[in-house]
């Protein structure tokens, strides 16, 4: 029988969580993931003998390394990569709810024109003091039957009491009470290991690769106008194999992957905040683009006996990216000579208001460029800025806010 061509097409990524790092879980199940490419696979080295002899051939070759690493591209979509957002901040993701979804009784809204801020007074099943659930700043949203196209958007926590939120949001007058539903988390950097074992299937071929001690090393994030927020994680590994048909768990049907829209910047993104205000009051006319790139500066130890890594460790957080708005205000390059330090966060989501905040608490802007590269063009800034440790205040580098 002829041989058939493999599409692209049926590929299928997967992944588990490893209790050990390195060894591939046989109990579970696998999760299925969503992606736009992948550059996953086993780079084995070898070396030839250096041995001389008489008639001048090569005697023989060995395996010096296989080094395992790579990543995938992704449209971004709520939800479903939220385990890797955790192990690439090495943090965990706060307790709220259900993972990160709370179900309640009901929610009574009213505006209070003395304060202009929106109260929802909040019945829960239990006591919920949500004092220590949330805090100022903190973003989240709501879902109901009876909710308006009013919470298709995040909102952020102006000020909370034990069974109310107050929110600068001028929302209608209402009762919640039927599904309603509560989404929040956070997580920000820190120092908990996690390994991942992801499986690239290529179905119509029945070809099945599967890499162990996965840790995130990377990740890179675009919001630019008119587009997709797309990113790449990036990997590095501790070994790999290869079979047929599933091979992570116990074998069985995998858990599907989440079905939220991919997020994009015309209707799932208004801006911009730094240090709290709109950049579009003052800076710029609109951001054109911006960039995230979050690096753990991890390696890879070789030891004897062993083709590939013993152990993968992590480095110093390199955190930044860049930006590019329409230029208004000039006094951006003060603050580049000052050090001034910006806070600088913003919101993505999708048609039934769900995603994510980006938050750097610290940080310093570089590179402010503002040149005039031909005529009949949109005169723009482009600048970079460098993530710090907000020391003194919250002492993190990164927040990953979830609603």
């Amino acid at each position: 029988m002829t041989l058939r061509v493999g599409s692209t097409s049926y590929a299928q990524l997967a992944f588990m969580p490893e209790a050990e790092i390195g060894k591939t879980p046989t109990t579970g199940k696998g999760i299925n993931l969503r992606m736009t490419g992948e550059s996953l696979e086993q780079n084995i080295t070898k070396d030839v003998s250096k041995e001389i002899n008489q008639s001048r051939q090569v005697s023989g070759m060995f395996l010096t390394d296989a080094q395992t690493s790579g990543g995938f591209n992704i449209e971004l979509s709520a939800r479903e990569y939220d385990p890797l957002f955790e192990a690439l901040l090495m943090g965990t993701w706060s307790k709220f709810g259900d993972n990160g979804v709370l179900s309640v009784q009901s929610i009574a809204i009213s505006y209070e024109d003395t304060t202009q801020l929106s109260k929802l007074e909040i019945t829960t099943n239990k006591n919920t003091d949500f004092t220590k659930l949330l805090s100022v700043g903190n973003y989240f949203s709501v879902s109901a039957d009876e909710a308006s196209a009013e919470f298709n958007y995040p909102l952020i926590v102006a000020q909370v009491e034990a069974g109310s939120i107050y929110v600068k949001t001028k929302l209608t007058d209402a009762t919640l009470a039927t599904n309603v539903k509560i989404y929040h988390g956070h997580v920000s950097n820190g120092v908990t290991d996690r390994s991942f074992s992801i499986e690239k299937r290529l179905t119509d071929k029945d070809q099945t690769f599967v890499y162990s001690g996965m840790h995130v090393n990377k990740m890179s994030l675009s919001f630019e106008s008119q587009a997709a927020v797309t990113g790449n994680f990036d990997f590095i590994g501790m070994a790999s194999e290869w079979g047929t048909g599933r091979m992570l768990g116990d074998k069985s049907e995998y858990v599907p992957s989440q079905t939220g829209s991919p997020i994009n910047t015309v209707v799932g993104m208004k801006g911009a905040l730094l240090d709290g205000e709109d950049v579009r009051e003052k800076l710029t006319a609109a951001i054109e683009k911006i960039s995230i790139d979050y690096d753990n500066s991890m390696k890879g130890h070789a030891g004897i006996g062993v083709l590939g890594f013993v152990d993968i460790t992590a480095g110093t957080i390199n955190a930044g990216g860049t930006i590019s708005m329409y230029f208004n205000d000039a006094s951006i390059y003060n603050d580049v000579i000052s050090q001034k330090h910006h806070r600088l966060e913003f919101a993505v989501y999708d048609k039934d208001g769900h995603g994510y905040a980006f938050i750097f608490p610290c940080l310093e802007l570089k590179d402010p460029k503002a040149a005039v590269s031909g005529k009949d063009e949109a005169l723009k800034m482009e600048l970079g800025y460098t993530a710090l440790q907000d020391s003194g205040n919250t002492d993190k580098t990164f927040f990953i806010e979830r609603f």
